[in-house]
This record gives structure tokens, C-alpha cells and sequence, in this order.
């Protein structure tokens, strides 16, 4: 008689045992997470959109609004709104295309000791200082002065 307990209690622990095993769902390789696309940065650490006032080497200004969707507006003294669109190039640098302009423009930033300049690739003397003056989109209504 205990041999039939015995053998009826592992009975029912092995039923119990295959009821639970297969409550569990089959163990599947999770797939793997899409491989998300970085935002490109400034060299200030943010997004590359905003409102900047740039400062050329000779020390003319301007009011520059980035926006996040591509497009963007140089706000210049005795000239007004210019529109254009940006984007970066393979090489990481900030192309601008200017309304009015012709072919695009493409500027190698950096940052250093705290100072944030921008170098047009083929005119070297065509430097800029850049500084974060927003980080939304709003637009500025006047020129630096």
C-alpha cells in the first residue's frame, strides 16, 4: 500500500511538475532593440537647433534661428530675415543653405576653452563665434547690434 502512495504522490508531483513547465511561455531570444539614431550635438553639449547670436572675426553679427526640422533664419542687420535650410554632412559639419546664395556652405565646429567657433571648410578666414542665446524655437525680431 505505501508503494502505491509513493508512486501515485510522484504521479502527481510529475503532472504538476508538466502543468507548470508548460504554463510557462517558450524560452524565445528577445529581438533586438532597433538601433536608434543619434541626434547629432553642438559642441556646447545641446541640440544643434535654437537661437544663436554669431560674431564673425572682423565682428559683424547676427541672429541665427535653428529649427529642429531642417529649416532655419539669419536674421541680419540692414538685410532682415534671410531663410535657408541646415543639415550636417557626412564629415559631422554644419551645412547651411542660404536663400539668395548660391551652393551651400559647410562650417567645422568647435569648442574650446568655452568658446564655440565655427570655420567655413573652404574659406578658412570665414570664422565665427557662436553663442547659445535660446534653446526653443522662437525668433528673434531684430538684429544683434
Amino acid at each position: 500500500m505505501k508503494t502505491i502512495r509513493i508512486i501515485a504522490a510522484s504521479a502527481a508531483v510529475l503532472v504538476l511538475a508538466a502543468c507548470q513547465a508548460g504554463d510557462e511561455p517558450a524560452s524565445e531570444e528577445a529581438p533586438a532593440p532597433e538601433a536608434a539614431t543619434a541626434e547629432p550635438m553642438a559642441p556646447d553639449g545641446l541640440p544643434p537647433y535654437g537661437v544663436f547670436k554669431l560674431t564673425s572675426s572682423s565682428g559683424e553679427t547676427m541672429m541665427e534661428n535653428v529649427k529642429q526640422d531642417g529649416t532655419m533664419i539669419n536674421v541680419v542687420k540692414d538685410v532682415g530675415n534671410v531663410p535657408g535650410t541646415w543639415e550636417y554632412d557626412a564629415d559631422g559639419n554644419f551645412c547651411v543653405t542660404m536663400e539668395g546664395e548660391d551652393g551651400t556652405d559647410c562650417y567645422a565646429e568647435s569648442m574650446v576653452d568655452g568658446s564655440w567657433t565655427a570655420t567655413n571648410i573652404e574659406d578658412p578666414d570665414d570664422v565665427w563665434t557662436i553663442e547659445r542665446v535660446m534653446g526653443s524655437e522662437a525668433l528673434p525680431t531684430q538684429a544683434a547690434e
